[in-house]
């Protein structure tokens, strides 16, 4: 059986991306012009990196994300705005993970009237960064990722690092099967105890994408913003005299007057020997 053969038959159990029909083929350069030449003579299509055979399912196919996913179903979102969700049967999932973005072919008839139904032809680009909490089921070592708890991703002997049950962690998808239970991970990075919440919020971050540290660009703009803004009010009180003083804050505590209005200021003295009420001594003598 010629190469080409080979591609057009491993294509008919399922469109792949070139690096697939590589891993499944070999012979990198042989397989690739095999592909481009089959391009050619429309014997296959190619749809966002992803081969196929001809086939009214993969013309009508729609780019989606997986947005949900449960322990027998899914939920997929049209990339085009204003996209009904598609309801997508665990079966037809094809190990999709959230965030993946896929290629789904429509159900003629969905089994719920007005829904839309559908099967994953393709993954196209893999989401392959999760976090959760790391649990031992049936003996082996597994993260229950936040974003689809039903759906545990085993995480290799050799690349645990160091993880123990009941911690935060991230892991990264190593190796992907055709389903949930095929893929396997191994630990990126480790929070601590799941029981504690500042960690479950460090995972949260991490998982998002966000760091929990600002930028050193926005930190010296915030700097630079606070010695503007203490430059104005010493320039504001530059004219004045306040009753009371300065706290840290930097705001003046008491009354502010304007410093001519001072003259002839009736001093009244406190309490305490030696103070003023206006914390301001002139040269006046003190009364007894």
């Amino acid at each position: 059986m010629g190469i080409k053969a080979k591609i057009l038959k491993e294509l008919q159990k399922k469109p792949r991306r070139l690096k697939e029909l590589k891993a499944k083929l070999g012979n990198d350069k042989k397989v690739a012009r095999a592909v481009d030449e089959l391009v050619e003579r429309n014997k296959v299509v190619c749809r966002k990196g992803v081969y196929a055979v001809p086939d009214p399912k993969t013309g009508n196919a729609v780019e989606c994300t997986l947005v949900k996913l449960a322990g027998k179903f899914g939920f997929a979102r049209p990339v085009q705005p204003d996209g009904q969700d598609i309801f997508i049967p665990g079966k037809y999932l094809m190990g999709a993970m959230p965030g993946d973005t896929l290629l789904v072919s429509l159900f003629e008839h969905p089994r719920v009237e007005g829904s839309s139904e559908g099967e994953v032809l393709a993954v196209v680009k893999e989401n392959n960064r999760f976090t959760g909490t790391v649990e031992t089921i049936e003996g082996r070592l597994a993260l229950v990722p936040d974003a689809c708890p039903h759906c545990p991703i085993y995480i290799k002997k050799r690349a645990d690092g160091g993880a123990r049950d009941g911690e935060k962690a991230a892991v990264e998808i190593l190796e992907r099967g055709d389903s949930h239970e095929d893929h396997r991970a191994g630990v990126a990075m480790r929070f601590g105890s799941a029981e504690e919440a500042k960690q479950c919020a460090k995972a949260l971050l991490y998982g998002a994408g966000l760091s929990r540290h600002f930028p050193l660009k926005a930190k010296a703009e915030a700097k630079k913003y606070a010695r503007q803004r203490r430059g104005r009010f010493l320039r504001l009180t530059r004219g004045v005299a306040g009753i009371g003083r300065i706290g840290t804050a930097g705001y003046l505590c008491g009354k502010i007057i304007p410093r001519r209005s001072l003259q002839g200021w009736a001093r009244k003295p406190t309490a305490k020997r030696g103070r003023y009420e206006n914390g301001y001594k002139g040269n006046r003598t003190k009364r007894a």
